[in-house]
């Protein structure tokens, strides 16, 4: 087949099937860089996803930290910020939400229903915490304000208790009973000092938000309630009695204050407790968003690398088997090129040599290209020389006939011309011996001579031209011999 193709048509298909390989390597590339843009492009959305992710993350800590902060300072700004992490939080919920909408690949990492379901039971919890925060400020303060009239009271009581005893010791000095009245004294003060440690015990557990401590104290209230009770009912003096009337009345809405700010203590902390849970919850949510976004980001990154890698190794590979493939047709075709060309240089060489018997079958090629073109053309002028050198034989020889004929024929025209030289001397002789008796044709006889001496010049002159012709023939005898002795025979 490929003999049937003239040269440039094996260079053509040599390059093409080399272009083709490159071809084919630089589509399989692309093909596979292709893949690696579309990786890359999803990896752009999974990397601002991630962003996203990192966002809401540092939201929910945001949201927890604003959250304990109010467990602890209990003000209305820790509760506001809190409330504005959340909407920081929806919004980048939101986000989340678009851009796993924009890229359905995105849609197996998104856990944002979830978050957003947990989301919203910790902003219900917070938003409880927050209600019984204000409750247990408005009672706090309640109880603060209550116990320090009671306070009051209670150092009146002393007071006017003091105030008693001096009037006793002034209207009756002899039968005043000093031990008894500094007894009674005592007992009030040590009531009044016993509600001041309640209320700095109440000031301690708030601080500490120490629920049992603060169950306390609601049994040590209690008690020194009862102690009030217990001196009213004992009392034998009417004013006594009517100094403790206002405390006795002023315990019991106290007592109702402290047990709803006990309450809301009490509740307060597991609201508080539930709420970090369920944010803890809020958190590995997030967490898993950002895992699930750098596992696929790491998953891209490998799958890019390894396949940008694998399409380098591919156009290598390609490339490598495209340079064998192109080095095989090239000696393929130089070799259909070189053999040939080979043998029509031995075939020429012969011919230099001498060796003018050549055929069309000697070149050993029956190709259709321009070889087989050369071999036809070079057989037909082998032909063409033979016949021409038989031709030139054939004329030298009738040459060298001709030539010796006229060789011949000069020597018998040379002999005869100088025989008519001698017969004109001998004439001339025998016409000058004669003169002296021929002087009465003196005129006539000297025309004669002249005529005679022309014809012997003319025949010296004809046997000279004679002689350099055959001279000539020789030499072209001799050159045509010389030119068919070394012409070989048929």
């Amino acid at each position: 087949m490929l003999r049937n193709l003239n040269i440039t048509g094996k260079l053509a298909l040599g390059f093409g099937v080399v272009l083709l390989l490159f071809g084919v390597a630089v589509f399989l590339s692309w093909t596979s860089l292709s893949a690696v843009q579309s990786d890359m492009s999803f990896q752009k959305s999974v990397a601002a996803q991630l962003e996203n992710n990192y966002d809401l993350s540092e939201a929910v800590i945001s949201f927890r930290v604003n959250v304990r902060n109010l467990k602890f300072t209990e003000n209305d700004e820790d509760g506001d910020a809190a409330l504005n992490e959340v909407a920081r939080i929806r919004k980048d919920i939101e986000g989340g939400k678009k851009l796993y909408d924009s890229d359905k690949r995105l849609q197996s990492l998104s856990t944002l229903p979830e978050t957003e379901k947990v989301l919203n039971t910790s902003v219900a919890t917070v938003n409880r915490a927050i209600a019984m925060v204000k409750t247990k400020r408005a009672a706090a303060a309640k109880f603060i304000a209550e116990a320090n009239e009671v306070l009051k009271i209670l150092a009146g009581i002393v007071d006017a208790r003091y105030e008693l005893a001096r009037n006793d010791h002034k209207n009756n000095p002899e039968g005043f009973d000093f031990e008894r009245a500094l007894t009674r004294i005592k007992e009030f003060e040590t009531m009044k000092n016993e509600f001041s440690l309640l209320m700095e015990n109440y000031y301690a557990a708030a601080l500490n938000r120490d629920v049992r401590a603060m169950n306390n104290l609601v049994n040590q209230f209690k008690n020194l309630q009862g102690k009030y009770n217990t001196s009213y009912e004992t009392s034998k003096v009417q004013a006594i009695k009517d100094l403790l009337v206002p405390a006795i009345n002023a315990f019991k809405p106290l007592e109702n204050t402290l047990n709803d700010v006990v309450t809301v203590f009490s509740q307060l902390d597991p609201i508080f407790d539930q709420f970090f849970k369920e944010c803890a919850t809020l958190q590995e949510r997030s967490d898993a968003l950002i895992q699930a976004c750098i596992r696929r980001t790491n998953l891209l990154s490998t799958s890019s690398f390894d396949a940008i890698g694998n399409s380098i190794k591919l156009m290598i590979a390609l490339a490598a088997a495209a340079v064998v493939v192109g080095l095989g047709i090239a000696f393929f075709i130089a070799k259909s090129i070189s053999k040939p060309l080979s043998r029509v240089v031995e075939l020429v060489t012969n011919a230099r040599d001498g060796d003018m018997a050549i055929v069309r079958d000697d070149f050993h090629y029956a190709g259709k290209d321009e070889l087989n073109q050369l071999g036809d053309a070079l057989s037909e002028m082998f032909v063409s020389l033979r016949t021409a050198i038989s031709e030139i034989r054939d004329n030298a020889n009738t040459s060298t006939e001709k030539a010796a004929t006229m060789h011949k024929d000069a020597g018998a025209n040379l002999n005869g011309a100088n025989k008519v030289r001698k017969d004109v001397a001998d004439t001339v002789k025998l016409m000058e011996s004669n003169s002296a008796s021929l002087e009465q044709s003196n005129a006539g006889t000297q025309e004669m001579s002249a005529a005679s001496m022309t014809s012997a010049q003319a025949a010296t002159d004809c046997a000279e031209f004679i002689s350099n012709v055959t001279d000539v023939a020789n030499k072209a005898t001799q050159t045509v011999q010389e030119a068919i002795n070394g012409c070989p025979s048929d």
